[in-house]
């Protein structure tokens, strides 16, 4: 963020917890269930429709609590073969994972069942896989707290599921160590802060290779008091935050905050984007690696070079990026590090509003793409018109990857082997990369 948002006082009010709405009562019911849905939730028929139950498997006998959208489990009567124990003590409470009482081998069926489905919609079939890429517990680098100070004690946690109300996690199994000891300066940082009017914050905490990076949603920096800067300074002295933001202005900044990537250290952009993981970030390099030509290749969407630079190393790689500050990361180490490169330059672009056209296109051998969630359909129908022959695509939304993946289809290009990464360990996101080839 280079500037405040227009009416920052609406800003942060809008962040006030709505109040609860009466329930209407529940009804129970003995329920045997059909299927998963997308987000991983027990599917069952009820009185003419279907009904989402969280934490029921295929083929489970259960008896549920219910409204007319969805089931709470009370008792599993007879329970699936993939069923296992789940390792959190805050599952089930806790909204941020959803696949824990499933076996891996069951999760990642699910998984590229799934995508089958959303690929048959478009009209693919026939898709081959290749073996899902897993996270190991204890990887995720980067993750969302929600904070809140109610009765003079603050939660800092992950919501629940559907529900505004946190869950307080003093412990995680997904969350790098380092992330999740964050909680404790996140805590006194929203007591320090908190307002009646306003009680909740959230905290972006990214584990960077120096240090900490947070940004801190709930106050912003002009409405401190000078005892609260103070505080603040205090908390932050003697911790490992390399940079505080406050609702994405700059707090406080100990020394420049280093991200590795390919083993280029690349000054991390408050805001910028970063894989949850170091593992789904190498599985995705490799990916690109084994199946991009020799040639020139453009890397759109580049961010700050996760793809980039470890093409870079063996061929000339020109990278497009609309975020300013990864632009500025990325010509850093094509500046400062040129020894080491082949050739790598980059493009400060809107490629929503100014998709490259078919002639900018025509010098690279491939382009790769790493959109984010809401694809990149104008870019892709000018690759579609050109005569490109190498496509690669990252995605973290299978919906919007199978659309742009049509429209190419349609221009000739033949999907082949797609990698899912489950980097989101025991969630229902996931990570895919497909390539494209056309004679």
């Amino acid at each position: 963020m280079t500037g405040k948002p227009k009416n920052r006082k609406s800003h942060s009010l809008r962040r006030r917890v709505p109040k609860r709405r009466a329930q209407a009562p529940l009804r129970e019911a003995l329920l045997m269930i059909d299927r998963l849905g997308s987000k991983g939730d027990g599917v069952a028929p009820l009185d003419g429709g279907e009904i989402i139950v969280p934490g029921a498997l295929p083929g489970e006998e259960v008896r549920v609590s219910h409204n007319a959208q969805r089931g709470r489990v009370e008792e599993v009567l007879r329970a699936s073969p993939e069923r296992v124990d789940a390792i959190c003590v805050h599952y089930g409470a806790c909204g941020g994972c959803q696949t824990q009482h499933m076996r891996a081998e069951a999760v990642a069926a699910w998984r590229q069942q799934s995508l089958e489905d959303v690929f048959a919609r478009a009209g693919f079939t026939d898709i081959r896989f290749l073996p899902v890429l897993t996270s190991p517990l204890a990887s995720r680098r980067r993750a969302r707290f929600s904070a809140e100070r109610v009765k003079g004690k603050v939660m800092v946690g992950f919501n629940q599921r559907s529900r505004h109300e946190i869950v307080d996690i003093p412990d995680c199994v997904v969350l790098h160590k380092d992330v999740l000891a964050a909680r404790e300066l996140i805590a006194s940082m929203v007591d320090l802060l908190a307002r009646p009017e306003v009680p909740r914050f959230s905290a972006l905490v990214t584990l960077l290779e120096n240090g900490l990076d947070i940004d801190l949603v709930g106050r912003e920096e002009d409405s401190l008091s000078l005892a609260q800067r103070e505080g603040l300074g205090a908390l932050l002295a003697d911790s490992n935050v390399v940079r505080l933001t406050l609702e994405g202005q700059l707090f406080f900044q100990k020394e420049v905050p280093l991200i590795s990537l390919a083993g280029f250290l690349v000054p991390f952009p408050a805001g910028g984007f970063l894989q949850a993981s170091r593992e789904a970030e190498m599985a995705l390099q490799d990916y690109v690696l084994e199946n991009c030509g020799g040639g020139p290749a453009l890397d759109l969407y580049a961010g700050c070079g996760t793809l980039a630079l470890p093409l870079a190393k063996t061929r000339a790689v020109h990278g497009v990026e609309i975020a300013g500050g990864a632009v500025d990361a990325l010509a850093f180490v094509a500046k400062h590090h040129r020894s080491r490169l082949k050739q790598l330059t980059v493009q400060a672009r809107n490629l929503e509003q100014e998709p490259l056209r078919p002639e900018e296109l025509a010098k690279y051998e491939t382009i790769i793409l790493d959109p984010p969630r809401g694809g990149a359909a104008a870019q892709i129908r000018e690759i579609a018109a050109s005569a490109m022959r190498h496509v690669i695509y990252i995605s973290c939304n299978p919906k919007t990857f199978a659309r742009d993946a049509k429209v190419l289809h349609a221009a000739g290009f033949v999907m082949g082997a797609v990698q899912l990464v489950d980097q989101f360990r025991f969630s229902a996101h996931i990570e895919l990369a497909a390539c494209f080839n056309r004679g």
